[in-house]
C-alpha cells in the first residue's frame, strides 16, 4: 500500500512561486500540471502526485474516468495502490495534503 509521510520532506523542497510539472503517463502521453506555491510534484509508477502543504492530512484520488475520491489520512487502500503499481491507467492523479 502507498503511504505518504510529510516528515520525509524538507520545507525547502516546496515551491515558492508557480511552476509547471511535465510527465508522461502510463500510455506514454505527455502532460503538464500547473503547480502553486507551497506544493511540489513527482510521479509514482507514472501517476503524478501533487503534494501540498496543509493542516488536514488527506489524499484526493482523481481517476481517468473523471471521478474523484477523498481519503482522510495519508494511506491509500490496497485496491487503489495495486492499480497504481500495476499501471492499469485507472488513477490519473493523486493530490496529497499534509
Amino acid at each position: 500500500q502507498l503511504h505518504f509521510d510529510r516528515a520525509l520532506m524538507n520545507d525547502g523542497e516546496f515551491l515558492t512561486e508557480p511552476a509547471t510539472f511535465e510527465y508522461f503517463d502510463v500510455q506514454q502521453q505527455k502532460h503538464t500540471l500547473n503547480l502553486t506555491p507551497g506544493s511540489l510534484a513527482y510521479t509514482v509508477c507514472q501517476v503524478p502526485v501533487v503534494h501540498q502543504q496543509g493542516d488536514a492530512p488527506s489524499i484526493e484520488v482523481t481517476y481517468t474516468d473523471g471521478r474523484t475520491e477523498r481519503i482522510d489520512g495519508l494511506a491509500l487502500d490496497r485496491t487503489c495502490s495495486q492499480s497504481i503499481f500495476r499501471r492499469t491507467h485507472e488513477v490519473a492523479r493523486l493530490t496529497v495534503t499534509a
